[in-house]
């Protein structure tokens, strides 16, 4: 009997190429050793992806289509399928051509020697100059706040086998975070080298915006490193306040200097200010993540499924 595979591929926004792409994947996967089922996740799309998604009919692998009520986000079109998975594997990849399918067979070889986990590790990035340094100083800032170490040059890419799958989709939490729980789970990795490739169609779904709440989600899911560093900003700026508050007296009288108490004052005032601001912020992230841990809301809503 065959091993089955998933080839689970959020959707938003890609009638131009979404049926293209799952062209690509069927001609370039193993289906004559194993049985593969592409799921199809419409994350809300307004562009009339649905009804390609609707039509898509193949002789060579099966589909789950799962039309989501609306926009949930990148995060949980992914938990939605891994929820919905029945195969032996989950390869996750992205519609817009940047991750190639072609590797996908170097995935499930590397899965196939025993890897519970495998990565696509790019190796070099095509295009989007800043994103790629911006995803490097998210990388190094990520592993200094965490437990445990987060792969660098990683994203969603990667196949996932069915008992980490299970274990991810048993997660108690709401607001799930792929790239955090994929590393915390502690599972063997394997590595495919791949390069990733331009855009085919359109821009990018995700801004600049998104993609930086998305980092700030993923530093505050699994680290409190940032409400530390708020006790020890707190005690530099008292050692610094009294050392300045030395000096200005020293320099009043031994030099003859001007002591002006409301300058010092006002200045102390305003830093404080500014840093007390900024620290509420930082507690006002991780209250904010509680409150939506606590309603327990789905984190997607199916209004949908077909199985072809």
């Amino acid at each position: 009997m065959k091993k089955k595979g998933n080839i689970l591929i959020p959707v938003f926004n890609e009638s131009k190429g979404i049926e293209e792409f799952c062209n690509l994947i069927e001609s370039v996967v193993p289906t004559d050793s194993y049985d593969f089922t592409i799921t199809l996740i419409d994350d809300g799309s307004v562009d009339g992806s649905w009804e390609i998604i609707k039509n898509l009919k193949s002789n060579l692998m099966n589909f789950r289509k799962i039309k989501l009520t609306r926009n949930f986000g990148h995060q949980s079109a992914i938990f939605a399928g891994l929820e919905n998975n029945e195969e032996d594997f989950v390869v996750i990849i992205d519609a817009d051509f940047q991750d190639d399918p072609k590797y996908i067979a170097d995935l499930i070889n590397k899965w196939e020697l025993g890897h519970k986990v495998v990565l696509a590790r790019k190796v070099r990035r095509n295009g989007e100059f800043l994103k790629k340094i911006y995803t490097k100083i998210y990388f190094k800032l990520q592993n200094k706040f965490t437990q445990f170490t987060i792969p660098k040059d990683v994203g969603h890419y990667s196949l996932i086998d069915l008992s980490i799958v299970k274990s991810l989709s048993d997660l108690p939490e709401v607001n799930k975070f792929l790239l955090g729980l994929r590393a915390f789970m502690g599972s063997e990795v394997g590595y495919v080298d791949v390069i990733k490739n331009k855009r085919r169609y359109g821009n990018s779904k995700m801004s600049f915006k998104q993609l930086f709440n998305l980092s700030i989600d993923g530093i505050l899911s699994f680290s409190t490193l940032p409400l530390n560093l708020i006790g020890g900003v707190g005690v530099a700026i008292s050692i610094v306040t009294i050392f300045y508050t030395i000096f200005q007296l020293l320099n009043t009288f031994f030099n003859g200097g001007d002591f002006n108490q409301l300058n010092v004052n006002l200045l102390g005032l305003l830093f404080i200010s500014g840093l007390q601001l900024f620290s509420l912020s930082i507690l006002g992230q991780y209250i904010s993540k509680i409150f939506y841990e606590t309603k327990k809301r789905p984190a997607f809503i199916i209004e949908k499924k077909i199985i072809d």
